[in-house]
């Protein structure tokens, strides 16, 4: 009778609910995606053709279908220059409908990008996990940056290059240029906004505009990794 409930004992204490596992899966991949290490990262998805990631701030939105293309688009980020950040998750809201369970996130994280001063800020995500075997993976992640829609300096840098980004990424070299210019304009010691005024010339093939401002933003910010790679780059050609 002892040993049985001891048994049961040991058995409980060992036991974790599925909230909780969850909950353990999260935390571990949001430390792999601090560490920088993507295939530890990677380790907590289900890596389908139905898994997607998607990012949204004032002024912008993105969203990446399929393992394959997310893989594409965060393997550049955590090969190149990243936030320095210190996250903290506030709170974890689950709700398990079998083998599928949806999870609300509220995270404050404190982000230096190219050198700038440590800013806060504030997202909600959501995310659907799906259970496989013991453990879950996450299937879909949406962030939603809530801090990005307060009045601020950083968030009128950001609402400015990311319109920049959005017509180059259109191909209207033209005016992603003149956009990123007056960015260069409003916010002249941002080594960010000399990067991606860099990038526009760049891929509009003007190759000593492009290097003269990815050197202006390595004179603001020496540690501007994706600066080095494409003046080098462009000097091998």
């Amino acid at each position: 009778m002892v040993m049985v409930l001891m048994l049961a004992f040991s058995a409980g204490v060992m036991a974790h609910t599925a909230e909780e596992i969850i909950v353990e899966v999260l935390k571990a991949e949001n430390e792999a995606f601090d560490k920088g290490t993507f295939d530890e990262w990677a380790g907590f998805w289900v890596q389908e053709e139905y898994a997607s990631y998607s990012v949204g701030r004032a002024g912008f939105y993105t969203k990446v279908h399929s393992w394959d293309s997310i893989q594409a688009n965060l393997q550049a980020r955590f090969d190149g220059d990243r936030l320095v950040n210190d996250v903290t998750v506030n709170t974890y809201d689950v709700v398990i409908l079998g083998n599928t369970a949806l999870v609300t996130t509220q995270e404050t994280a404190q982000i230096s990008w190219m050198g700038q001063d440590m800013t806060t800020e504030r997202t909600v995500k959501y995310l659907m996990e799906k259970k496989v075997g013991d453990t879950w993976k996450v299937v879909t992640a949406d962030f939603i940056f809530t801090s990005s829609f307060e009045p601020s300096l950083q968030n009128a840098e950001m609402a400015l290059n990311t319109s920049g980004y959005y017509f180059l990424g259109a191909g209207d070299l033209d005016k992603s240029i003149e956009l990123l210019q007056l960015n260069t304009r409003y916010f002249p010691e941002s080594a960010n906004t000399w990067d991606s005024l860099a990038e526009a010339y760049m891929e509009k093939g003007d190759t000593k505009k492009a290097i003269k401002y990815y050197e202006k933003s390595l004179t603001l910010f020496p540690d501007n990794e994706n600066a080095k790679k494409m003046i080098e780059k462009m000097k091998a050609k």
